[in-house]
C-alpha cells in the first residue's frame, strides 16, 4: 500500500508534464491541495491532481475542492473516508489541552509560573 502511495507521487516537472503546464503556472493554482497550509509546497499526488481537475470542471467551491483533494488523498491511503480522521483530530487537540493543562498545573505547584 505505502508503495502504492509513493508510486503515485509526482515531482513538481512530473506534475507540470501531467498538467501539460509550466512548474510556475502549478505554483499559481492556489486551489491546489498544499503540504505545510496556503503557502506551501503543492501535494503533487497523481490521484489528488485528478479530483483538482475534476473539481474545477463542476466548478466546485474553493471548500468543495479542498474537499474532493482530501478525500482522494484518503482513498489513496486506504481510508475510506475522512470521518475517522475528525475524530482523530479532535482526539489530538483534547489530549494537547490536557497535557498544556497538566503542565500548567505542575509549573503552579512548583512555583515556576
Amino acid at each position: 500500500m505505502l508503495a502504492d502511495l509513493q508510486q503515485e507521487l509526482m515531482t513538481p516537472d512530473e506534475a507540470a508534464r501531467w498538467f501539460r503546464r509550466s512548474p510556475s503556472w502549478l505554483r499559481q493554482q492556489k486551489d491546489l491541495l498544499r503540504l505545510g497550509g496556503p503557502n506551501g509546497q503543492p501535494l503533487f499526488h497523481v490521484r489528488v491532481c485528478r479530483a483538482w481537475v475534476l473539481g474545477r470542471l463542476c466548478d466546485l467551491s474553493r471548500e468543495a475542492l479542498r474537499r474532493v483533494q482530501l478525500q482522494a488523498l484518503a482513498a489513496a491511503c486506504g481510508l475510506e473516508s475522512l470521518h475517522g480522521l475528525g475524530t482523530m483530530r479532535q482526539e489530538s487537540a483534547e489530549t494537547e489541552n490536557t497535557s498544556i493543562a497538566v503542565a500548567a498545573a505542575t509549573a503552579r505547584s512548583a512555583g515556576t509560573e
